[in-house]
């Protein structure tokens, strides 16, 4: 008996092959926009660790200026800094780090010229606990 078209089974075999491939791609898809979705936070909080960096740097016009930012948390208000600019950018960091939910900056300033700078900037994504460490040294005007 000779045919000359497709029998059912060759059709169902061809569809869930078929099928199977559509599926590995919305998967391959689902995840190529959740690792785009955390390189961008990522991204995000680097320049703002490097904001926070840049402005003590610019900020900084002598030696208390520099010692003031020392200490500061910015998920904790007690270590506000009690001195202008550094209370002023306490503020600035926080609501800045506020647009990212679990996120928080720690600087320290150790009193040894040139002084060293750590910024540590923490976040969480899901489940997981993320930290950026930036260090530099200040040495003011």
């Amino acid at each position: 008996m000779s045919s000359k078209g497709f029998s059912l089974i060759e059709v169902l075999i061809a569809m869930s092959i078929l099928t199977v491939g559509i599926l590995a791609v919305v998967s391959m898809q689902t995840t190529a926009l959740k690792v785009q979705s955390r390189n961008k936070l990522s991204a995000n909080i680097q320049n703002i660790g490097q904001e926070i960096i840049e402005r003590i740097i610019s900020n900084s016009s002598d030696d208390q200026t520099v010692l003031s930012y020392n200490g500061i948390k910015t998920n904790d208000t007690t270590t506000k800094p009690a001195t202008f600019p550094a209370n002023r950018d306490f503020d600035d960091f926080r609501n800045i780090l506020n647009k990212y939910p679990g996120s928080w900056a720690e600087i320290s300033v150790t009193n040894i010229r040139p002084y060293p700078l750590k910024v540590t900037i923490n976040w969480k994504e899901g489940t997981f606990n993320h930290k950026l460490e930036y260090s530099t040294y200040i040495l003011p005007n």
